[in-house]
């Protein structure tokens, strides 16, 4: 107990969920977390393939942020 739980989300998941790019499908990933309360989660991690040459990964916790390559975090809300 105490300790931060984690979740790692699968290489597919942002290709399932964004598909073409024209927005989102949930109903293409709905699933996934089916067994795991995401909510509950300390962390959770999402691998994002760019243009098929780049990869990021995706950090999303409490508070809410998003770093640059130079490690600036900038507030999202």
């Amino acid at each position: 107990r105490g300790s931060k739980r984690v979740h790692f989300f699968s290489t597919f998941f942002m290709t399932k969920l964004v598909g073409d790019l024209r927005g989102y499908c949930y109903d293409n990933v709905r699933r996934w977390t089916k067994s795991v309360d995401i909510f509950e989660m300390g962390e959770a991690f999402i691998p994002v393939h760019l243009g098929g040459v780049h990869w990021v990964c995706v950090r999303i916790a409490p508070p809410l942020v998003y770093s640059t390559a130079t490690g600036l975090d900038h507030p999202l809300l």
